[in-house]
């Protein structure tokens, strides 16, 4: 006479790993940031320049002083000069990206 509970054996042995492996490659990655030497410079000492809208993103490019006088004026931008966007998705703050300009 065959088992009832053979069925039901056989299908949790071979339905485990699949459920296991699934877990392990849907569940979110962990990342690391490397830590490294680029600092921003004080914000408040920048000034906005223009806003980018997107959908839900909205965009605000800051550099300092300087930097928008040389573009007005159709110079390069001086080296060390910052641009910081400020990053927004459904307004709410989501991240600052800077960059320097470190040669001409």
């Amino acid at each position: 006479m065959k088992s009832k509970f053979l069925p039901i054996g056989v299908t949790i042995i071979l339905g485990l790993p699949a459920l296991v492996g699934s877990y392990f490659m849907l569940r979110p990655a962990v990342s690391f940031a490397e830590e490294n030497a680029v600092t921003f410079p004080p914000l408040d000492q920048l000034e906005h320049y223009t806003t980018v809208k997107r959908g839900i993103t909205r965009e605000h490019m800051l550099t300092n002083p300087a930097a928008l006088a040389a573009i007005k004026a159709g110079q390069p931008v001086p080296v060390g000069t910052h641009v910081v966007l400020v990053d927004y998705q459904d307004d709410v703050l989501t991240r600052y990206l800077g960059k320097m300009r470190l040669s001409r």
